[in-house]
């Protein structure tokens, strides 16, 4: 099984979609509470979602992916970069609004607040914490309108996580 965790509204077809908006979702669910059962998921995915997570709740679905994936199971998030955003925002005079949306999300309802900023060091740093092995990390400027972390780990199992 694989999983697209926080939709946008996009199902990908081939994956189980989970989102806390039921019309967005296959399963309805909070990423930091997966209902699946203990390494029966192959790969987990998720795209401008850990954003809207404090650190600590950030930290809970780092532990539940871990959890629900296989051994040699695949993890990848993308993330805004909260350097190139801050970046964009110092380089960009009078377009400091918009940069401002990027940073905190554009509050439009209660799901699209951003509660944490995440550097290449704090995103390898919390999956290797919880046991992933990273496999990929880069940063992509220019590919949306907000630049992006993207992350990519495996699951080896040489670590007993509680």
């Amino acid at each position: 099984m694989k999983l697209n965790i926080g939709t946008d509204g996009k199902k990908l077809e081939g994956y189980i979609n989970v989102d806390v908006i039921p019309e967005f979702a296959d399963v309805c669910a909070n990423m930091v509470a997966l209902p699946f059962a203990d390494g029966c998921i192959a790969e987990i995915n998720t795209s401008h979602t850990m954003e809207h997570l404090t650190k600590e709740e950030a930290g809970r679905f780092v532990k539940e992916a871990y959890r629900v994936l296989e051994i040699g199971g695949k993890l990848g998030v993308a993330v805004p970069s909260i350097l190139e955003m801050a970046q964009g925002l110092l380089d960009h005079p009078g377009e400091e609004e918009d940069w401002i949306q990027r940073i905190y999300g554009r509050q439009l309802d209660q799901h699209d607040f951003h509660k944490w900023g995440w550097t290449p060091w704090s995103l390898r740093s919390l999956m290797e914490e919880e046991g992933f092995t990273t496999t990929e990390l880069k940063t992509l400027v220019g590919l949306r309108p907000t630049p992006t972390l993207l992350y990519r780990g495996t699951k080896d199992g040489n670590r007993n996580r509680s």
